[in-house]
């Protein structure tokens, strides 16, 4: 994704689809051009809420502005809450 427009267009459109979602920067680490981000997630599912640890690598260009952000983390253990949410729904009828 490329652009202001374009990265503003899809934070809306996953934020308007998840807005029980809340992030909270847990540390910010300083790296050529940039920064880690080191972040905590709390996503819903169901009854329940996920925690997720993960990172983004930011980097800037010569004008401040953002070239590069790449988001880490392991999905294990929200993929397997959805999975379980979804066989209860299933079973639910």
């Amino acid at each position: 994704m490329q652009g202001k427009a374009a990265l503003l267009a899809y934070l809306k459109k996953l934020l308007r689809q998840n807005p029980q979602w809340v992030w909270t920067q847990r540390e910010a680490i300083p790296m050529e051009d940039g920064f880690v981000n080191k972040w905590l997630a709390g996503i819903p599912v169901g009854d329940k809420t996920v925690e997720c640890i993960g990172v983004c690598l930011v980097q800037f260009d010569a004008q401040g502005k953002i070239r590069r952000n790449e988001v880490y983390f392991d999905p294990t253990r929200l993929l397997s809450e959805i999975e379980r949410h979804n066989q209860a729904k299933q079973r639910q009828g």
